[in-house]
């Protein structure tokens, strides 16, 4: 039609029957743009879709067209208040079909508004570029007005299902637990991120399957090993008649720190076995004497006891300082220190002849760092025993001093078994055992001394690391921050 003009004639009944049957059977997001195309063909006019958040009051609700054909295509996108639209959305009224008197949308004609409607009140609008239709073309414009509003009606409810499942699986997403849920047949209908993460099985290959895990209860929880160090819990509530909903909780830190603590006692047992034993087998031999000893076997049998004393109470006191810093009482008294003081002293100490190299790169002048002296000469000493226990071979020893932008870094590097990689995540850890020295057949320790270096670093604002590569050597190296003046520490 024309701007202006009146509706066209209806083209034919059996072709408006069968297209109202057609529109019955599309899905709900098609329909507003065939109605438009509909609305077209059978009245010959110029059509638009306008979906709108109905409201009541003076300003009830502002159009926004979605869809337009003809000179109601520059509005689409476009929001207006439009005049005549209350008396569509007016709550209990009959008023369908209302004609726009002047307004945006009528700038190239008259237009006429079809409220299109469901169960529970108007939901849309279909805007027609004509003057108000009447008799057949009338009924049309309120049958295609119908099919609209019930289509946006299932859209919107269907938006409403979508943006509720989003939310329940944001919900889902959100739980650091993997969490299943599972109807009354026993088959997934819901897999979280974290489940995901958890097992490397995608929601798509788990929803619609049953469960994949034996699952426990909260009283009896099922443990089950997934491999690479991995192992989860999987324990099951009832929904009622719903069917149940699984957790799945990683307990692979906890398994490790059962098989690190069940190390650490045995190895502890072991470590202080050994002195006991000299220091037992010495006391007896001595006990035993009855007439003059030889003052060389007193001497050593005195030397030996004295050893074995001092590698006991080395122990005893790794052990209550890791205590003490799990705990968080490290009694630390920070102020500017020697490095390259403390490096020579703890050099000299590892410096045996026949066995090591150790060798100092120390630059002539370095800043001074902040610290406290008794924690870093622990965590020198720490670092270079380490150094001596697993080079075997021997070699050389380098502890080296430098400056960079954020403070002061000391290295020790050695010649040694080296790293796997990605070890160096984990060295760090109390009680861990280096998985190279196992390979090596080395006698280590209890696994406190890396995890006591650590917090002693971290507790003085500094940090920790190392790395290596297997059978070349590795390097252990901590930072310190500068020395602070007197405003600093007020």
């Amino acid at each position: 039609m024309t701007p202006g003009g009146g509706v066209g004639p209806i083209v034919d009944s059996r072709l408006a029957i069968s297209t109202m049957a057609d529109l019955s059977r599309l899905a709900h997001d098609d329909a507003p743009v065939a109605v438009c195309r509909a609305a077209a063909d059978l009245l010959g006019v110029d059509a638009a879709v306008v979906a709108l958040d109905i409201g009541t009051g003076p300003d009830p609700a502002d159009l926004v067209v979605v869809h337009g054909e003809g000179g109601l295509a520059a509005c689409i996108g476009r929001r207006f208040g439009v005049d005549g639209l209350e008396a569509l959305v007016r709550p209990g009224s009959a008023t369908t079909i209302v004609e726009v008197g002047d307004g945006p949308l009528t700038d190239d004609g008259p237009v006429t508004l079809v409220a299109a409607r469901d169960g529970s009140g108007t939901t849309g609008v279909l805007a027609l570029r004509c003057p108000r239709p009447s008799g057949e073309a009338a009924d049309v414009a309120s049958m295609l007005a119908a099919r609209l509003g019930g289509a946006l009606s299932s859209a919107r409810g269907m938006a409403a299902v979508a943006r509720s499942e989003a939310r329940e699986q944001a919900v889902l997403d959100a739980i650091a637990d993997g969490v299943a849920v599972i109807d009354q047949r026993g088959r997934v209908v819901a897999w979280n991120r974290a489940a995901e993460n958890l097992t490397g099985l995608g929601a798509a290959s788990a929803i619609g399957r049953p469960m994949p895990f034996e699952s426990g209860t909260v009283d009896e929880p099922v443990e089950h090993d997934l491999g690479d160090d991995c192992w989860v819990e999987v324990v099951a509530q009832p929904l009622g008649e719903d069917g149940r909903v699984v957790v799945l909780r990683n307990i692979s830190r906890q398994k490790a720190l059962d098989a690190a603590r069940t190390m650490f006692f045995a190895a502890t047992s072991h470590e202080l076995k050994t002195p006991l034993t000299v220091i037992r087998s010495f006391a007896e031999w001595l006990a035993d004497q009855e007439g003059p000893v030889d003052a060389e076997r007193y001497g050593m049998a005195v030397r030996a006891i004295a050893d074995g004393a001092g590698e006991l109470n080395q122990l005893v006191e790794k052990i209550l300082l890791s205590a003490r810093s799990e705990a968080g009482r490290l009694d630390l008294h920070l102020q500017p220190i020697d490095l390259r003081g403390l490096a020579r002293e703890v050099a000299h100490r590892f410096d045996v002849p026949g066995r090591h190299d150790v060798a100092l790169e120390l630059p002539d002048e370095v800043a001074r760092a902040q610290g406290d002296v008794q924690a870093v000469r622990t965590v020198l000493g720490q670092l270079m025993e380490n150094a001596v226990k697993y080079s075997p071979d021997g070699g050389t020893i380098t502890l080296g001093i430098s400056a960079g932008d954020d403070g002061v870094t000391v290295r020790v590097t050695d010649e040694g078994i080296g790293l796997q990689p990605g070890e160096g995540e984990y060295l760090f850890v109390p009680f861990y055992q280096g998985e190279t020295r196992s390979t090596r057949h080395i006698k280590g320790g209890v696994g406190l001394g890396l995890s006591i270096v650590r917090r002693l670093i971290e507790a003085m604002g500094g940090t920790v690391g190392a790395d290596g590569v297997p059978n070349e050597g590795s390097t252990f190296w901590f930072t310190l921050p500068f020395e602070q003046d007197d405003s600093d520490l007020a």
